[in-house]
């Protein structure tokens, strides 16, 4: 039986708070292997960031060096058949994102993901998914 559409938005909320609240990195990685696939494609790299789940890996461990203070609301969430989208508010000392995600779901893991930034045309562009903001 297929997830309902409150039981994917669910699994990703859950995802985003251990992948990025937990506080030792260890758990953080564990969490991204628990939620997403090993085969998971993520069709918006950043610069410079590996394909595939160690590229994630990568990326969770920047943030947990690079960014310890950085937190991530989920304002929006929904879904539909396999999808769940979300808008999120990302905050560090690098400043305030608005970020959108796209989630492909199938077994209780992500197996693959879009993303982009919300560019705001009266206070300039956001920063890029790879600047390490």
């Amino acid at each position: 039986m297929a997830d309902s559409n409150a039981e994917l938005v669910a699994l990703i909320r859950r995802a985003f708070a251990e992948i990025l609240a937990t506080p030792d990195l260890e758990s953080r990685l564990a969490a991204v292997r628990r939620y997403w696939a090993a085969d998971f494609v993520d069709h918006s790299l950043g610069e410079d960031q590996a394909s595939g789940i160690a590229g994630l890996l990568d990326v969770i461990e920047w943030i947990y060096v690079n960014r310890p203070e950085t937190t991530v609301t989920i304002d929006a969430a929904m879904a539909e058949g396999d999808l769940v989208v979300t808008r999120e508010t990302w905050t560090s000392r690098g400043g305030v994102r608005t970020v959108f995600h796209w989630f492909r779901v199938r077994g209780g893991q992500v197996v693959e993901e879009w993303s982009g930034d919300y560019r705001d045309p009266n206070t300039g562009p956001a920063a890029s998914a790879g600047d390490g903001s």
